[in-house]
């Protein structure tokens, strides 16, 4: 029922913002592409057209996680200044594998660019998930056949837009920190919703161009696949929808810094519980900086040390509440 007055209450504001999205010009995709150096030691997966041959799209993000077709060959091709992977009836998806860091389990951003050719209606995108198994998420275009780009995932997360595809290149953007989920579209935040859990994770692949049983396939194109295990910050999902490289978060701490973040990290373990949530504090203050050094300690011996440290990380257990 909660669900319900959501989705309603959803769809209501977004005929009320319909009118100015459709009336902004149009965002085309970049004439150049960012830069294929994966700065960002948080990019989990990157794929391009322009880094793809017929048989296999290279993982730029230096995980190792290739795209390929299940079968038949990658078509790419150029549209609207851009080129793109192309999706039809006759090309079939594409795969990265069924890898559970794909999963929407801890901090998470999805991003990709899209161009529909023909709109049928409930189209998928991007999911990991199986539309015949509980878990897992998706990017579609038109929700039950109403709106446009959006996103669903399990459990009861729908959050469609207005905002199609279909005239030119959209970039998406889906992120989840801190219990909420934001919904990006050409770098603007038009959707927003707060989960009291995660998303179940899924077993099935990651698929371009449909879901794993290759169901809702589109009539399109899709580019500049990213996944990022960290919630990206409006100014870094903006970055991307103008065909930039968000700047690296992890600036280097000097040795005084350092040393202060070890001694925090020792008090998180600390016998008085408002030191160690002074201290917990502290360092989620000095911000993605430290989590270098929190990595390390990720799996320390004192339990109460390694459950902050992964609660800071924005690690939490499948099933658990964030």
């Amino acid at each position: 029922m909660r669900l319900t007055r959501w989705l309603v209450r959803s769809l209501l504001d977004a005929l009320l913002i319909a009118a100015v999205v459709h009336a902004a010009p149009a965002l085309a995709a970049p004439a150049s592409r960012p830069s294929t150096q994966a700065v960002d030691p948080d990019l989990f997966g990157h794929w391009r057209a322009d880094h793809a041959d017929e048989k296999r799209a290279v993982d730029l993000s230096g995980h190792d996680h290739p795209i390929k077709p299940a079968s038949g060959k990658i078509a790419i091709e150029k549209t609207g200044g851009h080129t793109g992977f192309r999706f039809t009836q006759a090309a079939p998806p594409l795969s990265a594998g069924a890898i559970d860091a794909f999963d929407f389990t801890g901090d998470f951003t999805v991003a990709l660019w899209v161009k529909i050719d023909q709109d049928f209606g409930d189209v998928t995108l991007l999911a990991k998930r199986n539309s015949k198994a509980p878990g897992g998420w998706a990017i579609v275009h038109g929700i039950h056949e109403v709106g446009g780009v959006g996103f669903v995932a399990n459990p009861g997360v729908v959050m469609p837009t207005p905002c199609t595809a279909v005239d030119d290149w959209v970039h998406v953007a889906v992120t989840f920190h801190d219990k909420q989920f934001l919904l990006y579209v050409n770098g603007k935040a038009i959707g927003v919703m707060d989960l009291p859990v995660a998303p179940a994770a899924s077993k099935g692949p990651l698929v371009l161009g449909a879901d794993s049983t290759d169901a809702r396939p589109f009539d399109g194109w899709i580019d500049d696949v990213r996944i990022y295990h960290r919630g990206l910050t409006a100014g870094e999902v903006e970055a991307l929808s103008a065909g930039k490289e968000p700047p690296n978060p992890y600036i280097p701490l000097n040795a005084a810094e350092e040393k202060r973040v070890r001694s925090l990290i020792e008090k998180l373990g600390s016998s008085s519980y408002p030191e160690r949530q002074k201290a917990e504090a502290e360092l989620r203050q000095m911000g993605r900086r430290v989590m270098p050094i929190l990595r390390k300690f990720r799996g320390s011996e004192d339990p109460e040390v390694a459950l902050r440290i992964r609660s800071i990380l924005g690690e939490v257990p499948r099933g658990e509440a964030r």
